[in-house]
């Protein structure tokens, strides 16, 4: 996944995908940020565009995830001091 912004309007914050294969009903039916394109490519690649919601989003399940990832960063022993913010993002 790659974050950007248009070239026009630098706030209007966009993310691509490119993938084997997409369910784009996702989107359609609200499960997923406003798509706005699809470009198919040859090889079979799909190029997916879609609004960035990254920082938008901070439900309940949002936080509790990001509690999850620094515990278990803490207990494997890691270093979470760097750690600040935990963005999953998997929409098909």
């Amino acid at each position: 996944m790659f974050s950007a912004h248009l070239q026009d309007d630098p706030e209007d914050k966009i993310v691509a995908k490119f993938a084997g294969s997409y369910g784009e009903d996702v989107h359609v039916h609200g499960f997923a940020p406003k798509l706005r394109a699809v470009e198919r490519f040859a090889d079979e690649w799909v190029m997916v565009v879609m609004d960035d919601i990254s920082r938008q989003y901070c439900g309940a399940e949002g936080k509790k995830l990001r509690t999850d990832v620094h515990e278990a960063v803490k207990r494997d022993g890691m270093d979470s001091e760097g750690l600040r913010d935990v963005v999953l993002i998997d929409f098909d």
